[in-house]
């Protein structure tokens, strides 16, 4: 199983989660201590009320998940965001209506009627009341899990629990690594293919990268125009050496994919990286839009480094800390000179890198 793949499938066990504690919730809010309530959707005689709003919230989040995290991305990645969720509404209620024929179906089985009784039960009680406050519920709460999704994308995962742990509310100083990688050649790419055109480009390149981030344990800090900046964590960065490997398996995925970009774009992406790594601060800032920032020498070294590869014609360089921490015999490190980098009073030694798989 990919990283990518569990990474879904965790997503998918939060949503099931997530509507059953929101099932039940419903149901001692609702319905506790009031048996006239439970009578009216014939669950009266049911000893364990929240056994059936379990197994219909695992129902729920089940469908609900798996059309979330493997579905809708498919098929509403290229549409507007109100067509997006009038999709998603229709297919939500329909869902529900669903789960809940299926469960007063259920109930009337169980209690000797036919099944055309929990039909008529379950009419009976998308006319009442008590259905739209179920569904106001519903939608609130989805709206909500939703908005916690949305956010957990946008910042990468595990971001957002650092957030509301308030991690970063105070500057605290932590050893990462970095990684600027940046397309070849992307002013006269993007002349030629006019600035919608391109940017879609660039778009497909990311969306490639996106895909190999979880197995090589990388986060994205920024994406900055045509440059992707990627950190690890020290220790997650040196693991199988995934900070350099990236680069390697991001090449490869370009050239099994290069095809595609002739077809539609006419170009081939080719991207050059630098890497380096230590200490840096890292903090919340912002007020109207905060974001988790890192601050320090290490970032400016890097980004002063990845300007020097066309000058080397190297599509990766990295610093001599880099190549003092690498402890592999996949990995070759070629010394390429030592430079007086802008704003630095110490000259740097810089690395190219090739790999023997």
């Amino acid at each position: 199983m990919t990283s990518k793949t569990r990474y879904k499938l965790q997503e998918v066990l939060f949503i099931i989660l997530y509507w059953i504690g929101a099932g039940n919730l419903y149901i001692l809010i609702r319905y506790s201590g009031s048996t006239n309530a439970l009578v009216e959707i014939g669950l009266g005689e049911i000893e364990n009320i929240f056994l059936w709003a379990t197994l219909a919230s695992f129902c729920t989040g089940a469908g609900l998940g798996i059309l979330e995290i493997f579905i809708y991305p498919r098929f509403t990645k290229k549409k507007s965001f109100a067509i997006s969720i009038v999709y998603r509404t229709i297919i939500f209620i329909s869902l529900l209506v669903l789960i809940i024929m299926i469960s007063l179906c259920g109930v009337s089985y169980l209690k000797g009627f036919e099944i055309s009784e929990g039909l008529i039960l379950s009419l009976d009680f998308f006319l009442s009341r008590s259905f739209f406050i179920l569904l106001l519920y519903m939608v609130i709460i989805g709206a909500f899990m939703n908005f916690i999704l949305f956010i957990n994308r946008r910042s990468g995962p595990g971001v957002i629990l650092n957030l509301i742990k308030g991690k970063y509310h105070h500057p605290i100083e932590e050893e990462r690594i970095f990684m600027f990688l940046d397309l070849q050649s992307s002013s006269k790419i993007a002349e030629e293919l006019g600035h919608i055109k391109f940017s879609k480009f660039i778009q497909d390149c990311f969306s490639d990268l996106s895909d190999i981030l979880l197995t090589y344990h990388a986060s994205i800090y920024q994406f900055v125009g045509d440059e992707a900046v990627l950190t690890w964590r020290k220790q997650n960065g040196l693991k199988n050496i995934n900070c350099i490997i990236i680069f390697f398996e991001f090449e490869r995925l370009l050239l099994m994919r290069q095809d595609y970009y002739m077809e539609n774009y006419n170009h081939k992406p080719i991207f050059k990286a630098s890497l380096h790594g230590g200490y840096v601060t890292v903090a919340e800032v912002g007020s109207l839009k905060t974001e988790v920032a890192y601050h320090g020498d290490v970032l400016n070294t890097a980004a002063r480094i990845q300007g020097l590869c066309n000058i080397y014609n190297q599509k990766l360089l990295v610093t001599e800390s880099i190549v003092e921490i690498i402890d592999s015999r996949c990995i070759q490190a070629k010394y390429i000179d030592e430079v007086k980098l802008r704003g630095k009073k110490n000259k740097e030694k810089i690395f190219t890198l090739h790999t023997h798989f």
